[in-house]
């Protein structure tokens, strides 16, 4: 190769090692970001005998709830560190 090819491909290799470093910590994050979000899920009425991951979405005694953490679930209100009411029941202002 001549010194200009040698030159341009060195300057190739150092620019994608750049590339790699600067988006490797966005790509990781990104994955993440998208792995919470398959969890965004309603789970319809809330049952005893379930367990539930962190933002699935429940109803209970017309209210809506969200799970603040993965685990069995419990008395709806019962423990603020475990679940937490998204929508109040009741009927919207007209």
């Amino acid at each position: 190769m001549t010194d200009q090819r040698v030159d341009l491909q060195r300057l190739m290799e150092a620019i994608a090692d750049a590339l790699v470093e600067i988006l490797t910590p966005w790509l990781k994050r990104i994955e993440a970001l998208e792995t919470q979000v398959k969890n965004v899920r309603f789970r319809g009425t809330y049952q005893r005998a379930e367990s539930y991951q962190k933002r699935n979405f429940v109803t209970h005694r017309g209210s809506l709830w969200s799970a603040l953490c993965d685990g069995p679930a419990d008395a709806h209100g019962e423990n603020p560190t475990e679940r937490q009411r998204a929508v109040k029941s009741g009927e919207a202002p007209r």
